[in-house]
């Protein structure tokens, strides 16, 4: 066999630093890629950061509008059984002038009943 300098075939040597050369491209890939990834990381911590605020404050808008609104039913409910409460006094203290003035006349009528009864009873004497 005769050796030409162009020979496909690389030396023992030369395995080891192939090896190396890989090794350090991985290794410089690897290194970008976490970076990379490091980045990301923020970037979606900020993001997620940004989304729950904007969630808070428009939680606590949702809960001010109602406490607004539940408040102002509230006080309208409130002013609506003070008048309820005022129309039954009203309507209680009519009635019970009208029961007075209803306990009056029953002896009223009862008069006018025996009046009535005893016009009866002259008239049948009578005929």
């Amino acid at each position: 066999m005769t050796t030409t300098g162009t020979s496909p075939t690389k030396t023992p040597s030369s395995t080891p630093e192939v090896f190396d050369q890989l090794f350090d491209r991985l290794s410089r890939a690897s290194e970008r890629l976490a970076k990379d990834i490091e980045v990301q990381i923020r970037q979606l911590d900020r993001k997620i950061k940004a989304f729950l605020d904007r969630g808070e404050k428009a939680t606590d808008r949702l809960v001010e509008t109602i406490d607004k609104e539940l408040r102002g039913q509230i006080a309208t409910l409130k002013r609506e059984v003070d008048q309820l409460s005022r129309r039954v006094a009203e309507l209680t203290s009519a009635e019970s002038t009208k029961k007075r003035t209803l306990k009056k006349t029953p002896t009223t009528k009862a008069a006018t009943k025996k009046v009535s009864a005893n016009t009866t009873s002259s008239r049948r004497l009578a005929a």
